[in-house]
């Protein structure tokens, strides 16, 4: 089997990455990961650290209560101004205005909450990889041949340059 990039044809110019065989891969998959094998100490205490840093979203979670408040002196403000303009102590274009910026200050928070909550999302399932990717290196010593479960767990991706050159991305 002969494998192209996956960019092959886009904007109609070919890619200029040359194909590359499934055993090639295979290959060059066997010999990065007893490459990191070989360091499999420092490896697995590196993940250690990089599980623990993504674990810690202490910083995101204060964000993110910090703009709920927000939002909740916001929301606050419009139901104000609603009272407000239903007792008549605003007239219909002050209303419109400041209803109008605060509506839109309401929804630049919620999509500040939203982009913290991904980022967290994020770093959960970046702890996930690196935790199959641990567990996996842990338990595995030197290989000989291609394991395709191995091949699911560690690869992030396959990078194949000009030169044939392979350098295969591992979760880590």
């Amino acid at each position: 089997m002969i494998w192209r990039c996956q960019h092959k044809y886009d904007n109609g110019e070919p890619c200029k990455t040359p194909h590359v065989t499934e055993d090639q891969i295979k290959a060059a998959f066997v010999e990065e990961m007893n490459r990191v094998i070989t360091n499999k100490d420092q490896v697995l205490d590196d993940i250690k650290i990089l599980i623990a840093s993504l674990t810690d979203t202490r910083e995101l979670e204060e964000k993110e209560a910090s703009s709920g408040k927000e939002l909740e002196i916001v929301s606050e403000s419009m139901r104000k101004l609603l009272d407000d303009y239903a007792r008549a102590l605003i007239d219909q274009g002050e209303y419109d205005d400041q209803y109008a910026a605060r509506l839109a200050q309401s929804r630049a928070i919620e999509k500040r909450i939203a982009v913290i909550s991904e980022q967290r999302e994020q770093c959960k399932a970046r702890k996930r990889e690196l935790d199959a990717f641990y567990k996996m290196l842990k338990a595995t010593g030197p290989i000989v041949e291609f394991d395709e479960e191995l091949w699911n767990v560690a690869v992030k991706s396959l990078n194949v340059s000009q030169e044939h050159h392979m350098m295969v991305c591992l979760h880590f």
